[in-house]
């Protein structure tokens, strides 16, 4: 049993470092898992503008499904940070996303078409953890969380996260923290 570690900041650190440690072998497995899930989904069939983000080295993979998404010519809209808020644009193609924030992440450029949240039918939301309610802990740095809670659209909140990022008990969560509708797991 694990033992129940209950403070954000260490299950961050924990989570962290077992993602990190991956190995290349399970990684593109397991990416490869949750792309065949995704790619069966209702959610997927059944929505036509996904907003997403771009994955770092270490998390579950979206370049493949955003190349899905536009091939089955659905919209695709990616975050923005400004200040300390989130924004999301679409993005037609890989040209149009440009590193040009502190953390070296690629977003979309500011020639992009600004989105309207409530154009969005399903966002696609980064983790490094979940529980078993889908309660996801996040960077800490809030961007989804504030863009979450203060904006309360209809659409799917939809988390990517490989089996060894799930919590096997329920984390305390904060009254602005949103439960994710689903979660896409190998």
């Amino acid at each position: 049993m694990e033992m129940e570690i209950k403070d954000k900041i260490s299950l961050r650190t924990i989570y962290l470092k077992k993602l990190k440690n991956v190995s290349k072998n399970n990684y593109q497995k397991w990416n490869k898992i949750i792309f065949n899930k995704f790619n069966e989904s209702h959610y997927f069939k059944q929505n036509n503008v996904f907003a997403l983000y771009n994955s770092l080295p270490y998390e579950v993979e979206t370049k493949e499904i955003i190349e899905l998404l536009w091939k089955n010519l659905k919209q695709v809209c990616l975050p923005r940070m400004n200040g300390e808020h989130l924004e999301f644009y679409f993005i037609n193609s890989w040209n149009d996303i440009v590193f040009d924030n502190d953390f070296k992440i690629g977003q979309p450029s500011l020639n992009c078409q600004k989105v309207i949240g409530s154009q969005i039918d399903c966002m696609l939301v980064p983790l490094i953890a979940f529980d078993k309610d889908y309660y996801r802990i996040g960077y800490g740095k809030g961007f989804y969380d504030r863009y979450l809670s203060k904006n309360k659209f209809n659409f799917s909140k939809i988390g990517l996260g490989f089996a060894i990022q799930k919590i096997l008990y329920i984390i305390n969560h904060d009254n602005w923290d949103i439960p994710l509708d689903y979660i896409f797991t190998n």
